[in-house]
């Protein structure tokens, strides 16, 4: 698995430019991309937007959430954002309210802080839930989500929501270093401290048909998205996690 890490925050649709016995379906709204015989519909500035839609029918549609945001000290890694993917979504004529989330606030440089959640992100009736924000120092718990935020040392991680992300992983255990866990991806679990070691973030999903929007020019055959974010650790040799893939 790559150490690479980037975030996401953004609804994507994807619609067949050419449908089997029927008009294909065509509307306005977004950042709209041409590629491959597919026209690709993109929202990514937060906030409140819409999809106008004048001929329905069928449409590939991918919606994330914004992922949650790290803790303070000794903390974990904020969960990634849920992510919601459908390849035969119906949308019919008419205005699709769509919803950008924003990604969590990390934690306030104090030593009893927590990360907050994400944003939901929301396209007509699919609401994926933001990330769950981290646990941090040693009393403040990891918050649930589309994945879950990484415990502190010596905590658990906290839940994903099923069908859009995993649980954060648990911290490493307490003593020298403290390391916490790293947060759910919505492609796996984040990984569990060690006496050493932050958590690694849970990988995200690699879709390769939004790789023209959203690829890594180092891999352009690959879009991922929706990896957690790594666990901290303290001082004394310790090391924090790296974020998942996505």
């Amino acid at each position: 698995m790559r150490s690479t890490t980037r975030r996401f925050t953004m609804a994507v649709i994807l619609m067949s430019a050419l449908a089997q016995n029927a008009p294909a379906v065509t509307a306005t709204g977004g950042t709209v991309t041409n590629i491959g015989g597919y026209v690709i519909h993109t929202f990514t500035s937060v906030g409140v937007t819409s999809l106008n839609v004048t001929v329905g029918g069928k449409i590939e549609v991918l919606v994330v959430a914004g992922g949650g945001g790290g803790g303070d000290a000794l903390a974990g890694g904020g969960g990634a954002g849920g992510l919601i993917y459908s390849n035969n979504f119906v949308v019919s004529v008419g205005s699709t309210n769509i919803t950008v989330g924003a990604g969590g606030a990390g934690a306030a440089p104090v030593a009893t802080a927590g990360g907050s959640n994400g944003g939901n992100s929301v396209f007509g009736p699919l609401t994926a839930f933001g990330g769950g924000g981290a646990g941090g120092w040693s009393t403040v718990s990891p918050q649930t989500g589309g994945s879950g935020g990484g415990g502190i040392a010596g905590g658990a991680g906290a839940a994903g929501t099923i069908g859009q992300g995993n649980a954060g992983g648990d911290g490493g255990p307490t003593g020298v270093n403290y390391p916490g866990g790293g947060g759910g991806g919505a492609g796996g679990v984040g990984s569990n401290g060690t006496s050493t070691v932050g958590g690694t973030g849970g990988i995200g999903i690699n879709l390769p048909q939004f790789a023209g929007i959203a690829g890594d020019t180092n891999f352009p055959a690959e879009a991922w998205f929706a990896g957690g974010g790594g666990g901290g650790a303290y001082l004394a040799g310790g090391a924090p996690g790296n974020g998942g893939n996505g």
